[in-house]
């Protein structure tokens, strides 16, 4: 119980440092991270289907997401003219700025755990990752 309490406590404290981090970009972290997959991709433009799979989230939730991002100029909706259904997400140069801008300021502050040595930080991951690649038991 202390390990699930002891993660759970630190992901609350990572995404409230993170989110009062963001707010000056008027972003979200789940926002944040699309506008960086966009930004890391060819020419900022991805189809939502890809970005689903890529941010492992609901397609639900990457609609909303390129909806409020969409909404403040960050993005915008493309149609592929060979096939309607299939929607992309375009990054605009507002979108890149902000992302950088963002990114930069995550960087900095090492995303919440500046006041971690790295080989604490490198310690953490390791033990999460192990973890996460063991068999799932059932």
């Amino acid at each position: 119980m202390e390990v699930t309490t002891a993660i759970n406590r630190m992901s609350h404290l990572l995404a409230g440092g993170i989110a009062r981090q963001l707010q000056p970009f008027r972003i979200t972290f789940p926002q944040y991270e699309a506008l960086v997959l966009l930004a890391f991709s060819q020419d900022g433009v991805l189809p939502l289907g890809s970005m689903r799979h890529r941010l492992m989230i609901h397609p639900a939730t990457v609609t909303n997401t390129i909806n409020q991002l969409e909404s403040k100029g960050l993005v915008e909706r493309l149609r592929d003219n060979g096939d309607r259904r299939v929607v992309f997400a375009k990054l605009t140069p507002e979108g890149r700025e902000v992302a950088v801008a963002a990114s930069e300021t995550l960087v900095a502050s090492k995303f919440g755990l500046s006041d971690m040595t790295d080989a604490q930080a490198d310690a953490i991951a390791s033990a999460l990752a192990s973890y996460r690649r063991r068999p799932p038991h059932g």
